[in-house]
Formats: C-alpha cells, sequence, structure tokens
C-alpha cells in the first residue's frame, strides 16, 4: 500500500430483498492483517451480481471496489459488475431534486437523515464511540493496538453498530423517497 491509500477494514450491507424483507450483513476484519482478499470474498458471497447497490456519496466505495478489482483480477468480473450498479442516493440532495429549508444548503447523510426520518434525529448521537467516519479510522487504530478484551469488544462493537447504522439510515431515506415519488 501507499500512503494516503483508501484501506478497507469493513463494510455494511442492508439487503432488501423483492418481498420486503432486509436482511443485514457484515464485515469488519480483525487488525493485523491484510484484510482486503477476505473483504472481496464477503463481497461476492453476499452481493449477487446484478445487484443494485445503493451508497450515499458513492465515489468512496466506488474507488475502492475497482481498486480491489485491479488487486485481485481473478474476482474482477464480479467487482466490477458491482461497481457498475452503484447508484447514489445522495443524488437526490447534492441535485437539489430534495430541498427543505432545514437542510440549511447543506445534503450529507447526517443532515437529511433527521429530516426525512425524524424517528432516527438522535440516531448518531446515541452512538457509543463512534459517530462519524473519522471516528471509525481512529477506533480501528486503537483495536489494533488494544490487549484488553473488555476494550476490544467495546472497539468492534462501537464500529459495527455505526456501519450498520449507516446503511440502515439509507434504507430509511429510500423508504422516505419513495413514499413521496
Amino acid at each position: 500500500m501507499s500512503s494516503y491509500e483508501k484501506y478497507p477494514f469493513q463494510f455494511s450491507l442492508h439487503i432488501e430483498y423483492e418481498d420486503g424483507t432486509l436482511k443485514h450483513k457484515e464485515f469488519l476484519a480483525q487488525p493485523g492483517y491484510d484484510p482486503r482478499e477476505d473483504i472481496v470474498k464477503s463481497m461476492i458471497k453476499n452481493i449477487p451480481l446484478d445487484s443494485c447497490i445503493m451508497a450515499y456519496n458513492s465515489s468512496f466505495e466506488m474507488e475502492v471496489i475497482k481498486k480491489l478489482a485491479s488487486l485481485f483480477p481473478a474476482y474482477e468480473d464480479h467487482l466490477m459488475n458491482l461497481h457498475d450498479n452503484v447508484v447514489d442516493l445522495h443524488n437526490p440532495f447534492k441535485n437539489r431534486d430534495y430541498l427543505v429549508p432545514k437542510m440549511h444548503g447543506k445534503s450529507g447523510l447526517k443532515t437529511v437523515l433527521p429530516i426525512i426520518a425524524p424517528k432516527m434525529e438522535t440516531a448518531y448521537v446515541e452512538l457509543d464511540m463512534v459517530k462519524h467516519g473519522g471516528d471509525a479510522m481512529n477506533i480501528y487504530k486503537k483495536l489494533e493496538n488494544s490487549k484488553d478484551p473488555d476494550e476490544i469488544k467495546r472497539y468492534r462493537s462501537s464500529l459495527l453498530s455505526y456501519c450498520e447504522l449507516d446503511t440502515l439510515a439509507m434504507v430509511e431515506v429510500l423508504s422516505q423517497l419513495k413514499k413521496i415519488i
């Protein structure tokens, strides 16, 4: 790896099936090794070809998937299929197709969520330790250096809860958008 290269160590999926069933899948690497191929294998196992993949401000996810495809040519076809089926849930807000005064010109997920889904207004505030992506990177570093089992458990739980909330938030935003379309 090189300096400032994105290092994927975690993902969360909320999978909505055609019948409306929602299932959650997640991956959080154990620290101390390069988890990228394991992440790829888990993604391929959990995301079938030609799935519609929603991300919020998808450039990060798309860049990571593309990089993983170049690093692991054996999985390139599947990964690029995923890459090519990403839909950015941020677009209706960023493009001002959905705009309300309370947004104050902002369109990030943590701005939009409490406006479009008031029942989730305090969801991020109520999380333990990890409340945004920067926290996740810092806690993962601490996880690698910790020897205390209780601390490790708390770090892992915090990382998993935050990532799960991010994808659940997108499910909720999409659900609310479907009601007004």
